[in-house]
């Protein structure tokens, strides 16, 4: 026998059930002519909470619909569980034929979903199985979800549903579609999609650049990041994109964080900031990768309860951690421009980890504005990332140019120096020739001249040894001179060569009987030579004039310098005796002209035939060998 108080209580238990059975048929998706879409809030029954065995067929066949609690909304947050979830919705067809529909799964976070239709005349029919447990699903387009295909027959359609996840929460809405709004949504998800990949491309292409040009490891772990970004979005919006479900649904989450660490611990210099935070940082980093590791491992052995409890102090640590990048960045913001980029845009993404974050501890509903946010974040944050790489990029360049100058300017102010030293080191060695060798050279000249007129009468076998003496210190007189012009500084070097020639040659060929012209210019373009090769000129015209005066027996001579066409040419003609060129002349004053001149680098050509004269001509290319110089005011 009940007591009452027993009646009262079965009497309640069934009023609920009946309560709940109302609740689900009272709220049926009615289908007509005018439907567009519509969300979904099914029932949800837990197998693992009932205290009996609820058999999979009578489940199907609605025995226990009483038993199926209404969810809240029609995005669902439901816990790991082995056996699964079923889940029961009704779709009422009010038009006279049957009515193509698409039911619109959300997400795809889950192993298996497993759908049936229960007829209006009570016949079941199996509608298909999707999730990563199956593969290449066909049942998926660019949605962020899988989808089906339901024929409803006019009247009453119940639909029921097992959905199953090991190793993770389960995440999904539902919502049922006319097949043109379908076709909308898809040409939506394309649209957004390829602005999404068009974004995050351009981001990793220029990244890979920056790495190639500068090999700094915090582009490599950006490049890294931005992958990452691409296989969770790739996993998400492709049918085609699928592995290991534990790889997609939950290692790629923590693949993304922690490169994004490692790319802020070298985007930041964080050792040079504070060095026990950045041991926390690497250590931690390192131990996130193990854990992924250790977690897969688990999963795809069968060990789901370690896998979850892996899972959820990933999740937890990867919550703090965020936190704390943030925090870092936050006091860093005063001092360092990086950590004020990484506000801008890690800001807004880093709310929406956040919370993606929560919602995988069951903190939060499953919110499908999540998802948007974390798209809309990545696209955000990458954009503000290129952008600063840019500005960097272009500062780097501007800073690597003005280096490049301040090198430049550095290199030349040391050889203007250098030159200068030089210079000082030469014309003090002018000065002592001048005041002291020479000096001492003019007095043995004139103690010569005056021991000859001395001694004539008295010593004349001592007159060629004098003689001799005054030779040699005259010629030394002239080498002395030649040297202290070749070695002094000058304002103009190529007219002050040119100076030089015309005071030789007319001073030794005044002496002469031989006739000459002098063709040498006193408007020269105003060009500093090379000492050495000025030096070498003038010796080549010096030698030059010398065997014209020694050997040629000319009666004319012309002698000319021109420039032009950057090109520097000396010539010296006589109408004298000539040589035969096949034949090595005596002495080695023309030797002397030819290593001179090769020894500049100039060309020389010297013609010469018996009875035909000489002509030797000297050109020298002046774009590599003489600067231009400003001519004071």
């Amino acid at each position: 026998m009940r007591t009452t108080g027993q009646r009262f209580l079965i009497f309640w238990i069934g009023l609920l059930h009946l309560l709940a059975i109302q609740a689900v048929a009272q709220s049926p998706v009615v289908v007509n002519e005018a439907f567009q879409s519509q969300n979904i809030v099914p029932g949800v029954l837990d197998v693992a909470q009932s205290d009996v065995v609820l058999p999979p067929d009578l489940i199907m066949q609605g025995a226990y619909d009483y038993l199926f609690e209404p969810a809240k909304e029609y995005y669902l947050s439901l816990p790991e569980a082995e056996d699964g979830y079923w889940l029961h919705f009704t779709l009422r067809n009010d038009l006279s034929y049957p009515k193509t529909v698409i039911l619109w799964l959300g997400r795809r976070n889950f192993d298996q979903f497993d759908l049936w239709q229960q007829a209006p005349a009570g016949t079941i029919y199996p509608l298909g199985q999707v999730g990563s447990k199956y593969g290449d699903d066909a049942g998926f387009i660019l949605t962020n979800g899988f989808y089906y295909t339901i024929t409803l027959r006019p009247g009453v359609n119940e639909c029921r549903a097992k959905i199953s996840s090991v190793g993770g929460p389960i995440y999904v809405s539902f919502s049922l579609l006319s097949m043109d709004a379908f076709a909308l949504k898809n040409r939506y998800s394309v649209l957004l999609f390829g602005i999404f990949l068009g974004v995050m491309m351009v981001s990793l292409v220029f990244s890979c650049q920056m790495l190639f040009q500068y090999r700094d490891p915090a582009y490599l772990f950006y490049c890294v990041y931005i992958v990452s970004i691409l296989l969770r979005e790739g996993y998400n919006n492709g049918a085609y994109f699928t592995c290991s479900p534990v790889i997609l649904r939950h290692c790629i989450t923590f693949l993304m964080i922690s490169s994004f660490g490692m790319f802020l611990r070298y985007f930041l210099v964080l050792w040079n900031v504070n060095k026990s935070l950045d041991l926390y940082v690497k250590w931690y980093l390192w131990g996130v990768k193990a854990f992924m590791v250790i977690y897969a491992v688990g999963i795809v052995y069968g060990m789901y309860a370690l896998g979850s409890i892996i899972l959820k102090g990933l999740v937890v640590s990867s919550l703090f951690f965020v936190l704390l990048l943030l925090i870092v960045c936050f006091r860093l913001f005063k001092t360092s421009e990086r950590a004020r980029v990484v506000i801008y845009a890690f800001l807004p993404i880093a709310w929406a980890i956040i919370l993606n974050l929560l919602r995988n501890l069951n903190a939060i509903p499953n919110y499908p504005i999540l998802e948007s946010a974390l798209v809309g974040g990545f696209m955000l944050e990458v954009i503000i990332f290129t952008i600063a790489f840019t500005r960097w990029f272009r500062a780097m360049e501007d800073d690597r140019n003005l280096y490049q100058l301040k090198i430049s300017v550095e290199q030349q102010s040391t050889t203007m120096a250098v030159q200068v030293a030089e210079q000082r080191v030469k014309d003090r060695i002018a000065r002592d020739l001048h005041d002291d060798v020479a000096a001492s050279m003019s007095g043995i000249r004139i103690l010569t001249q005056v021991a000859q007129r001395q001694f004539a009468d008295k010593a004349p076998q001592a007159m060629p040894l004098l003689e001799q003496i005054n030779r040699s210190t005259t010629t030394m007189l002239e080498s002395i001179g030649d040297l202290i012009w070749a070695i002094k500084s000058h304002p103009d070097y190529l007219n002050d060569l040119a100076d030089r020639i015309r005071e030789y040659a007319t001073r030794t060929l005044d002496a002469t009987d031989i006739r000459y012209q002098l063709h040498i210019p006193r408007d020269l373009p105003i060009l500093e030579l090379d000492v050495e090769i000025r030096r070498n000129i003038y010796l080549i015209l010096k030698e030059a004039i010398n065997n014209v005066l020694l050997h040629s027996q000319c009666r004319h001579a012309n002698i000319g310098i021109r420039v032009d066409d950057n090109m520097l040419t000396l010539y010296i003609d006589d109408d004298g005796a000539g040589f035969n060129q096949s034949v090595k002349p005596k002495g080695q004053g023309l030797e002397h002209i030819i290593w001179r001149a090769e020894s500049i680098h100039a060309f020389l050509n010297i013609t010469s035939a018996p009875g035909q004269g000489t002509h030797i001509q000297l050109q020298l290319p002046l774009e590599f060998n003489v600067s231009p110089i400003q001519p004071l005011l």
